[in-house]
């Protein structure tokens, strides 16, 4: 199964999901169709497995970041998150997009994409009251900051801008996020 699952991946990347064929993916597997479909019935279930074990690596490097206890200080923070954001997306940007933006995922996967989301910014939110000035603010600021790094991130790397753009867009979403905190100061 995960040669199947890798050889998807490889065929979104570099065709999308829409040309995507189960025949295709078997081949690219070195598998016979009828093995694959033992596995996956059809492209459907392909894409919730491929959305489950998305979810799942992402889930790891978060947990990872926050078990390396991140930065205190609100600039080397907001590096930090910037970049884990960032390093997140370039990991397989065309498949990261079918499953963020050109597929209506199942409502249960769907469920555990948004849940991860909130516990992200519950997580941020509680850092952003410990570690700032942002106090009752601290929720809202988290899902504008989330939401920020998020966009800037799929604007370049889903999108596949080159290098210098891509670390320009990283600056600026740096500076932006440290001046909104800095502004929670006053």
């Amino acid at each position: 199964m995960d040669s199947v699952v890798e050889a998807t991946i490889q065929l979104i990347e570099k065709a999308g999901w829409q040309a995507l064929t189960t025949e295709a993916v078997a081949e690219r597997a070195g598998c016979a169709i009828g093995s694959f479909y033992q596995y996956f019935p059809n492209k459907e279930a392909l894409l919730i497995e491929l959305a489950d074990r998305h979810l799942k690596e992402i889930q790891q490097l978060v947990n990872e970041f926050i078990a390396r206890k991140p930065p205190q200080d609100p600039k080397a923070f907001t590096i930090a998150v910037v970049t884990l954001f960032f390093d997140l997306h370039r990991q397989n940007p065309r498949l990261h997009q079918v499953l963020t933006s050109d597929l209506v995922l199942p409502k249960d996967i769907q469920d555990k994409f948004d849940q991860f989301f909130i516990l992200g910014e519950q997580w941020l939110a509680n850092w952003l009251k410990e570690h700032t000035a942002m106090g009752a603010r601290a929720d809202i600021a988290a899902q504008l900051i989330v939401g920020t790094i998020d966009h800037a991130a799929h604007g370049v790397l889903i999108n596949q801008a080159d290098e210098e753009n891509t670390q320009l867009v990283f600056e600026e979403t740096v500076t932006l996020i440290l001046a909104y905190l800095e502004q929670s100061k006053t």
